[in-house]
């Protein structure tokens, strides 16, 4: 071809350049891939879905919590909020993960597994479940006696993880579904595929367009390794029932191994949780300083609804600041219903549940002043 020219030295240092590049690809192919797949995870993560679905889902999921508490009908959740605490039975609950928040008492206050309340009083390495999720610790078991906080404690954490508000990357991406055993024990018997299952049991809580995608959201999100499954009720229920759901559990984890579950329950059974290798946790009683930020956020709750005048509020949260019994936090609100109520106070925190229930049985037009 007229005027074309062939450079002998151009050609060798394109030789030498391209056999130097794939040199240096194939020596460090393994690190390439590597960097590739931590730089597509990171991308997932910093990413999450964004389809219209996922996101009425998250927003449906975010006003089922708000409304999941005794005064729904007045407040939502986060008027009266009180972030749970854990601690674990079977410290430290990894041994390779640095231990969060060590302090003195980690040496000063015994762990009693058979009455663990003590430690929990006193927050011994204590922590939030999201907390120990992002540890990595993808199976747990909940415990706690009624009333002291298991529900509130997963419906928190399902907030939380819907509305993205936490600081944990590696939760950024996932999406809860709230279960109740009641609800999924009838389905169970069912013997259907379990991801039908657990998409049946939890579909009470969405409306109808969601409902219709739940399935798909649900077997989307659990092959991604992304669904965070919380199941509650299980001290509704009886031992024999209760051993059904882990069973139901175990096949469900064998066809899913990521799937990460947090299951809440009395501390009295456990079933076959333990031997899953689900780790034990205990809900932490009330301290004196979340008792007063309680009664604090119950005051303002009440005075912003207008549902009491300003100096009845105050009159009132001073007279339960007097209050010296070791209240779990339902009794705490059980107690300052009928204390705002003006319902005749029943004088040990045991009958608490026991009035409340009586009042519920009642018919507001038969009952007589005292």
């Amino acid at each position: 071809m007229k005027g074309w020219h062939f450079d002998f030295r151009s050609f060798l240092i394109g030789v030498f350049t391209a056999s130097l590049a794939s040199f240096l690809l194939y020596y460090f192919r393994e690190k390439i891939r590597h960097i590739w797949k931590s730089f597509l995870q990171t991308i997932q993560t910093f990413q999450p879905v964004q389809t219209n679905t996922e996101i009425q889902y998250r927003k449906e999921v975010v006003r089922f919590c708000q409304k999941s508490h005794h005064l729904h009908r007045l407040f939502a959740l986060d008027e009266l909020l009180i972030p749970a605490r854990v601690i674990s039975l079977v410290l430290p609950y990894d041994n390779k993960a640095e231990v969060i928040g060590e302090d003195i008492t980690r040496d000063t206050v015994p762990l009693i597994l058979d009455d663990p309340l003590f430690a929990s009083h006193y927050r011994k390495e204590s922590f939030n479940l999201l907390e120990i999720l992002a540890k990595g610790n993808p199976h747990l078991i909940l415990s706690g006696e009624l009333g002291s906080g298991k529900t509130t404690a997963l419906i928190e954490t399902a907030l939380k993880i819907a509305r993205y508000d936490h600081p944990f990357e590696t939760l950024y991406n996932s999406l809860p579904l709230y279960l109740h055993a009641s609800f999924l024990l009838p389905m169970i018997e069912k013997k259907a595929d379990v991801l039908m299952t657990i998409s049946e049991a939890a579909k009470e809580h969405f409306s109808s367009s969601v409902r219709r995608s739940l399935l798909r959201i649900v077997r989307k999100s659990i092959r991604e390794h992304r669904l965070i499954i919380l199941l509650d009720g299980l001290d509704e229920i009886t031992p024999t029932e209760m051993d059904k759901v882990a069973d139901f559990l175990k096949g469900l984890l064998q066809q899913y191994p990521n799937t990460r579950i947090i299951a809440a329950t009395s501390p009295n059974y456990f079933s076959e949780f333990i031997a899953m290798d689900f780790s034990p946790l205990l809900v932490c009683e009330w301290n004196r300083n979340e008792v007063q930020i309680f009664l604090e956020k119950w005051g303002n709750a009440w005075k912003n609804a207008n549902l009491l005048s300003p100096d009845e509020v105050t009159l009132r949260i001073a007279w339960a600041e007097q209050e010296s019994a070791l209240f779990t936090p339902l009794q705490w609100t059980l107690f300052l219903l009928s204390l705002f109520t003006k319902t005749p106070t029943p004088p040990f925190a045991l009958a608490l549940l026991e009035s409340h229930l009586d009042l519920l049985r009642l018919n507001p037009s038969q009952r007589k002043e005292t």
